[in-house]
């Protein structure tokens, strides 16, 4: 398991807005790497850091985000299809 993924759960009830942070980055690192088994991790983080955003009151924010991560990765259509299973 990814240290920076023990820290994010680790850290989710302390320090949600850091944990959503991290979340983020492994969900880009995943994008990254490509391949739909990349981009279906990349659809766990994101809805973790998703749910951390809803706490926190940040939904607007958070919208912001997923609008602009589709629109840097509008040519992958398998992370838009990973993304619309995890219903992000």
């Amino acid at each position: 398991m990814d240290y920076l993924y023990r820290v994010a759960r680790a850290s989710e009830d302390t320090q949600p807005q850091r944990a959503a942070e991290v979340y983020r980055a492994l969900a880009e690192r995943a994008i990254a790497s490509r391949g739909r088994d990349n981009y279906h991790q990349a659809a766990i983080h994101l809805a973790r850091a998703r749910d951390l955003y809803r706490k926190l009151g940040e939904a607007a924010a958070w919208e912001q985000y997923m609008a602009d991560l589709r629109a840097r990765y509008s040519s992958l259509p398998a992370l838009k299809d990973e993304l619309k299973k995890a219903n992000l």
